[in-house]
């Protein structure tokens, strides 16, 4: 496993590292057929904000709990999620 210490664990007590993760995620992208670029780190910085704002969580909790500056960034990329998964939810 090397010197990196575990990230994860599995519901088996295996211990999953910074590489293994980016391999599993790397090969799950290439299975769906995503192109678009952006790694593990991006990934769950959108998934966790989109599930804490479908969770009803304010966008101003989201922007500070991930650090963004402004929040036009995280506006639109949270939008464009919640719109993907909830069309009722901003009446599109």
């Amino acid at each position: 496993m090397g010197s990196n210490p575990p990230l994860f664990y599995s519901n088996r007590n295996k211990r999953y590292d910074r590489t293994q993760i980016y391999n599993i995620f790397r090969r799950c992208k290439e299975r769906s057929g995503i192109t678009k670029p952006g790694g593990v780190h991006v990934f769950f910085r959108h998934s966790s904000a989109t599930l804490l704002l479908n969770r009803g969580c304010d966008l101003l909790t989201v922007k500070e709990l991930l650090r963004h500056r402004t929040s036009k960034l995280q506006k639109s990329i949270c939008t464009s999620q919640i719109a993907k998964s909830e069309p009722n939810m901003i009446g599109i």
